[in-house]
């Protein structure tokens, strides 16, 4: 009899625990003010400035500040030191750049000289190859499995594109001879490049998409004049998604199809997450008070995750499931299931952040402070 007594009291606190767990849960995910309260006192999400740990940078030169998969890397002075969350120094990579171009794609980094000839490919702590191009490179994109593509100027075409498999093998060139290059991007199966571009020739600015095959070596997607919108960025994820002035669609089956539209309120945007884009709205709730709403939406399932914060952002940050929404003196660092990471609380105006798969940098006059993520 004792023993049943003993099991059944056993099987009541299972029960109490399960019930327990599930309400707690439950008001976490319904309630903003208890998820406050447990992300600050009880997960210890909150960093504030004066426990960072910091890098302060060396000499009076130029410093310039990336980060890319699990590094903070600060190139000065034709050296790119890196640099792991403790803030400790992994290794220093001599490099020939003066003003570098930064790219970034998991584990890939790639270092070009903005406006010159010198391009690094860079993984863990190594440089696995380098280039020196012809021409002089404007802009530069990199996938995940370490595939380059180079946009460059001044050669006999008015732009040339040459992309690099992961061993540094050049793959091809394509060319532009009456458009400009504003963004480009390389799909992760290594199958795909996309190519936005402006025709500023005529009496009205005219925007296009190209899609190389890497296979065929052959345009197999050529549209220009896409409804006289003005296409800025493109991003491979399940599909090609584009961003213009007035929102954002993708390239479904050579068919354009609009996913969102900008609104008056809408304050930011960006499709560079991880099959996901991003949408950061203001509402003014009275004369002194305003309330911004950050909507993550799946471009696969459409489904979308909201963030609210008081206030309005200065700047906003992504990077692969990470987005950083710059408050002026407090950073959130939210994932794109629209919940909290981290919180970052300064005693002063945050002017820059950088962003890799695991870590943050909050770039400083003569520092950055390092948040692990």
């Amino acid at each position: 009899m004792l023993k049943n007594k003993k099991q059944l009291l056993k099987f009541a606190l299972i029960i109490l625990a399960i019930i327990a767990v599930i309400s707690i849960s439950t008001l976490y995910i319904v309630s903003k003010e208890f998820r406050d309260f447990i992300d600050k006192y009880i997960l210890a999400k909150e960093i504030v400035q004066e426990n960072a740990v910091t890098i302060a940078f060396e000499g009076s030169g130029n410093n310039y500040v990336y980060a890319f998969d699990s590094h903070i890397v600060i190139l000065s002075g034709n050296t790119l030191n890196m640099y792991n969350s403790s803030g400790k120094q992994t290794q220093s990579l001599e490099m020939t750049i003066s003003k570098p171009i930064f790219v970034s794609d998991g584990k890939y980094l790639v270092v070009a000289e903005n406006g010159g000839k010198k391009l690094y490919l860079v993984s863990g702590n190594n440089i696995l190859w380098e280039k020196e191009v012809e021409g002089s490179i404007s802009k530069v994109n990199v996938n995940k499995n370490g595939y380059v593509s180079v946009v460059l100027a001044g050669t006999s075409y008015k732009v040339t594109i040459t992309t690099y498999n992961g061993e540094g093998k050049e793959l091809f060139s394509t060319y532009l001879g009456t458009t400009y290059s504003v963004d480009i991007d390389l799909s992760d199966d290594n199958k795909y490049l996309a190519i936005a571009e402006v025709n500023s020739a005529g009496t009205t600015i005219k925007s296009g998409i190209k899609i190389v095959s890497l296979e065929k070596t052959e345009f197999i997607f050529d549209k220009q004049d896409m409804n006289n919108e003005l296409i800025t960025n493109v991003n491979y994820q399940d599909n090609l998604v584009l961003m213009n002035e007035n929102g954002v669609s993708c390239i479904k089956n050579e068919e354009k199809q609009e996913i969102i539209q900008f609104g008056e309120d809408d304050i930011f945007a960006d499709i560079n997450l991880n099959n996901h884009i991003l949408k950061v709205s203001k509402k003014h709730l009275n004369s002194f008070n305003a309330e911004t709403t950050v909507e993550i939406i799946n471009t696969q399932t459409k489904g979308a995750s909201i963030y609210t914060i008081e206030g309005v952002p200065k700047s906003v940050y992504t990077y692969e499931n990470i987005i950083a929404i710059n408050m002026g003196t407090e950073i959130h660092f939210i994932g794109t299931n629209g919940w909290l990471i981290k919180k970052y609380v300064s005693s002063q105006e945050i002017k820059d952040i950088v962003l890799g798969s695991n870590i943050a940098g909050i770039v400083g006059k003569n520092k950055v402070e390092i948040i692990g993520l």
